[in-house]
């Protein structure tokens, strides 16, 4: 039985915002123009939270690489951060938009693969091998329901494909979980969530969204919801799961 302990967390590119509207309209321009200062400041804050919890595996999504990033990936063996966009986008070289990327990082060496999906802007999807039979698919998904609705099912295909599967990361499912019930049906997967358990807005939880789903025989011993953790305008989660 493998051990793993795995975070996912969207740092909204460290900008601070903690997710209420005032912050919207009077911090909004810290994504175009950001605070250095601020930006230092958040980072430092996570790097003390990965400290604290010590994940195996890390998954950020929405984070530029630059080099405030350094200390984070000093703390693992090995670190991909990739453009959310598919190479050749016009989105790369657009401004507010060049230089967005997702990332993975490991505290040891596990084959990693990146693909892109068909639809949608944001399509980077990181697949880590766990074992010979059992991966882990990384993505954050369109803003749109009917095109995430178009990436779930091209996710499912992938997952079917493994003896067994995990996919986590920022599934943007405002509208709650009965939206994922066919994509858990097709890949015969489960919600390792708890639904009562919200991660976004941070300043005051209403959706959950960031999420973890896996196959029946992967086991969880432990999963949380970190509230409190005003990084970003999501809450990090946490799930320890045991693979066969």
């Amino acid at each position: 039985m493998k051990k793993l302990r795995i975070m996912i967390f969207n740092v909204g590119y460290l900008t601070g915002i903690t997710g209420s509207p005032i912050e919207y309209l009077i911090k909004g321009s810290r994504f175009i123009l950001p605070s250095f200062t601020q930006k230092k400041k958040a980072a430092n804050a996570l790097v003390g939270l990965i400290e604290k919890i010590k994940p195996d595996i890390l998954f950020l999504a929405e984070v530029r690489d630059e080099a405030y990033l350094n200390p984070i990936k000093k703390l693992f063996t090995e670190s991909h951060i990739d453009s959310k966009y598919k190479p050749g986008s016009f989105l790369n070289y657009l401004p507010f938009f060049r230089g967005n990327c997702n990332g993975v990082f490991l505290r040891s060496k596990l084959p990693v693969t990146k693909f892109f999906m068909t639809h949608g802007s944001k399509k980077l999807v990181y697949k880590v091998g766990i074992t010979e039979n059992c991966s882990i698919l990384f993505a954050h998904f369109a803003l749109g329901k009917q095109t995430r609705s178009q990436q779930f099912s091209e996710i499912a295909q992938i997952a079917r494909k493994e003896k067994q599967s995990i996919i986590a990361g920022d599934f943007n499912i405002f509208g709650g979980t009965g939206e994922l019930d066919e994509l858990l049906s097709r890949a015969n997967l489960r919600l390792v969530n708890n639904p009562t358990k919200k991660t976004f807005p941070s300043y005051q939880p209403s959706h959950v969204i960031d999420l973890f789903l896996a196959s029946p025989s992967v086991i969880t011993s432990h999963i949380e919801v970190l509230g409190h953790t005003l990084i970003s305008d999501h809450l990090p989660v946490v799930a320890d799961l045991e693979i066969s």
